[in-house]
């Protein structure tokens, strides 16, 4: 076995018989499998996460035998390219012995409790630490084992009322003993988060004892063969860790561990308002910092999370996660995870257990320990636990095959078509009303104060607070002297919107002129939509909203897009089993097209239009909406991402209704299909975000009599689409860095559609810096300014 491996023949008591017997037959036959893999392939960059069922060298995993030789290679990989590398297995800490050092005089409630003194000889080191240890004396069955961090021994006395012996031990911010492991070992490169599951391990050593002997203290008899940990956040990961490297530990509940181990780092990047491997640091010391040199390249690494989840497989695993957590573990992220360790389970004979649990609520907040604890109980086949967790919940999963199988492949209209007709066939609609359905609404839109995320304070002000709207109001930049206030409201389809405009307070008495608005479109944030990871979007001093608002004084309405944010229950495995024959792109362009009709009808003079007329009327329960006067002649879109394919289409069939576009990197030509493997390629559009589902026909590896088309039958391409927005402002801000996009064949899309413009070139912009693609820092302050400057220019122009 590789360095690291800890082998469960030096551990026989804490491994279930099961276990024993099936490592001592893949033990004797490991030499003959990883002979055949001891050559790796040069690692290819992928925008999907590489395949778990492949050997380095390319051959496929198809046995149980195989992917126990797999398994060391994954623990070969993550070691070197993110978690740093543990002693040698013969180097490992001896344990020494046991002592007490302090514990309960008299049961309380039948509760006992003890500190323990635990002393190892770490590589000629003496390393000594102090455990927690709580249970309840009258139980008389052996009692399974929950390990956990001493800042959650709150949950752990959950566990002891459920008959576990409750082991807390020193591997967290507020005591922690891994710095001296791993002063123990120069040699070895493991940082904190793997130091301190190697903590825990330790905390096994002692527990895994027939019986453990702690002088002055009778302990309960101990069953080794259930062993569950669990931790929340960073401690999440290390018990992510702690069961992937520990066979014996036999079931886990990360929760919200976040990046990477949850959430791998290829959809942790800004496209995915992710945490990013830019926040690996000195002083963190959670990873190798080579992890940040993958930042823009995230494709490139060769591990990632997923690796680490299956390390666990066939025993049980929980992700716990936050439907709205705005501290990186991105839901998406983990979801992908998820769909890629599955095969794993499936082929040891356990799909049954691997399970995502999602909460309500942020990072913290709204955890249930109960939960954790009856998935520990479904590891041991407790009696009543049969029907729980049924089935994977993938609130965001496509199953393009399966929507194939119902919807035939088409023949695409010829390009001789207007663009409008094409666009609307790939989104999935006969016409281009057809296509933005069902997220255009027409009439009566601009609405009601009656939404799902009214002000702080008020009786609906649940998903307000939730996703932070009125959280990040702050700016420091030198031109930011407007104050900010955010109006809630529903427009469209009761799409719960908000509109960010320089008013002190929400009576905006002081806006007299029409204020110009930008539409905010966000990236591929499926856990926090518009918001943004910390606030990101919505706040200080590199805050795209607050600059636009407080420092170029225009309003910004913004909103969740479905499947993301405060939508997510509107994501692609509802979406298409309400609206099969449509697109979720379409739907989007849809809702963008509301925001514009919710903008006409604020514009002076058009409330009293027939399809401006809500219907309602208005009481002290449901006011009116005190919205302050919008210029509908003076809209932009902004998109960044996912924004930016959202916008660049809506300009296109639209563009009468804006006065200009802009879009930070996202699009890519579709008909290219050169380096598909490391951008993704359509199929990202099509069958990984199932925004595109018409996409997933068009393949160049097509076969000839199959449903399959060429990318070249693709009905439209970027470069058509962008040339019908002209003569309408537009600014391409496409990095050379953009890993989901090819740099060249941008240019030459840019390039050939700004022939559009003809003599207005100076009303179209396209930047490709030598840069990631990152909406963050500078590339606000970009599209801040990129705004000043189009609106002053039409706000001259108007005057002349």
């Amino acid at each position: 076995f590789m360095q690291g491996t800890m082998l469960l023949g030096d551990m026989p008591q804490c491994v279930p018989r099961a276990w024993g017997c099936r490592t001592a037959l893949i033990s004797l036959l490991l030499a003959c499998v990883s002979a055949g893999t001891s050559v790796s392939a040069p690692f290819e960059p992928t925008a999907t996460l590489p395949s778990l069922l492949q050997f380095n060298n390319g051959t496929t995993v198809t046995t149980a035998v195989q992917w126990a030789a797999r398994r060391d290679e994954l623990k070969t990989l993550t070691q070197e390219h993110i978690l740093g590398t543990l002693p040698p297995v013969e180097q490992y800490p001896k344990f020494l012995h046991a002592s007490l050092k302090n514990a309960s005089s008299a049961s309380k409630d039948g509760v006992e409790w003890a500190y323990v003194d635990l002393t190892f000889d770490a590589n000629g080191t003496t390393v000594t630490f102090t455990i927690e240890l709580i249970w309840r004396g009258d139980e008389s069955a052996a009692l399974p084992i929950i390990l956990t961090q001493w800042n959650h021994r709150d949950w752990g006395v959950v566990g002891v009322q459920r008959g576990y012996l409750l082991a807390l031990y020193p591997g967290a911010d507020t005591r922690d003993a891994s710095g001296d492991f791993r002063n123990a070992y120069p040699d070895a490169t493991f940082h904190k988060i793997l130091a301190r599951a190697f903590v825990a391990s330790r905390v096994l050593d002692f527990l895994c004892q027939q019986p453990p002997n702690v002088a002055g203290l009778t302990l309960p008899a101990i069953d080794t063969s259930r062993v569950a940990i669990t931790g929340h956040s960073r401690n999440g990961k290390q018990s992510i860790i702690a069961a992937a490297f520990d066979e014996r530990i036999t079931a886990v509940v990360g929760s919200s561990p976040g990046t990477p181990i949850s959430a791998p780092i290829r959809f942790s990047s800004p496209d995915f308002n992710g945490e990013t491997v830019n926040f690996v640091s000195p002083s963190r010391d959670w990873w190798l910092p080579s992890v940040k040199e993958y930042f823009g390249r995230e494709n490139e690494i060769p591990a990632d999370g997923h690796m680490i989840l299956a390390l666990i497989a066939p025993r049980h695993a929980m992700l716990a996660t936050a439907r709205s957590d705005s501290e990186g573990d991105v839901t998406f992220a983990g979801e992908q995870n998820v769909l890629a360790c599955r095969d794993v389970w499936a082929l040891l004979g356990a799909p049954a257990a691997l399970r995502v649990h999602y909460r309500e609520g942020r990072h913290h907040g709204f955890v249930d320990p109960q939960v954790y604890f009856d998935w520990f109980d479904v590891a041991a086949n407790a009696p009543g636990t049969a029907s729980l967790f049924p089935q994977l919940d993938l609130p965001h999963a496509f199953d393009w095959a399966g929507w194939a199988e119902k919807h035939p492949a088409a023949k695409p209209p010829p390009s001789t078509t207007p663009l409008p007709q094409r666009v609307a066939w790939l989104l999935g609609g006969e016409s281009v009303d057809m296509a933005v359905a069902p997220g255009a609404v027409g009439g009566t839109v601009f609405g009601a104060s009656y939404c799902e995320s009214g002000p702080v304070g008020s009786e609906w002000d649940y998903k307000a607070a939730l996703m932070m709207h009125d959280s990040f109001t702050s700016c420091s930049r030198k031109n930011c002297t407007r104050p900010m206030t955010r109006l809630s409201l529903a427009i469209g389809a009761y799409i719960t919107a908000s509109l960010f405009v320089p008013c002190a307070d929400t009576s905006c008495k002081e806006i007299k002129a029409p204020l110009p608005v930008v539409i905010f479109l966000h990236g591929f944030a499926y856990q926090l939509g518009f918001t943004g990871i910390y606030g990101l979007y919505s706040g200080s001093d590199t805050g795209l909203i607050s600059g636009l608002v407080q420092g170029a004084g225009v309003a910004v309405l913004a909103f969740d897009m479905p499947g993301h944010g405060s939508r997510q229950t509107e994501g692609a495995a509802n979406f298409y089993r309400r609206y099969p024959a449509g697109s979720m792109l379409g739907a989007m362009v849809g809702d963008v097209v509301s925001a514009l009709d919710a903008i006409h009808c604020a514009h002076p003079g058009s409330s009293s239009l027939p399809e401006c007329d809500d219907g309602a009327s208005h009481t002290g329960t449901y006011p009116a909406l005190n919205v302050p006067p919008l210029d509908e002649n003076r809209v932009i879109l902004l998109g960044y991402s996912l924004g930016a394919i959202v916008g660049l289409h809506a300009a296109a069939l639209f563009p009468k209704r804006i006065a200009g576009v802009a879009a930070f990197g996202g699009w890519s030509p579709m008909r290219d299909g050169a380096n598909a493997t490391a951008t993704g390629g359509v199929q990202l559009l099509s069958h990984t975000h199932g925004l595109i589902p018409r996409l997933g026909f068009f393949d160049n590896n097509s076969v000839e009599g199959t449903t399959r088309m060429p990318l070249s039958a693709v009905p439209y391409d970027y470069d058509e689409l962008i040339a019908a927005i002209a003569p309408t402002e537009t600014f391409l801000y496409s990095p050379l860095r953009n890993r989901f996009a090819n740099a060249a064949s941008v240019a030459t899309a840019a390039t050939k559609a700004s022939a559009a413009w003809g003599g207005k070139k100076d009303a179209f912009t396209f930047m490709q810096p030598d840069a990631p693609s990152d909406f963050r820092g500078d590339e606000v302050d970009t599209a801040v300014e990129w705004v000043d400057a189009v609106l002053s220019r039409s706000h001259e122009s108007k005057d002349s």
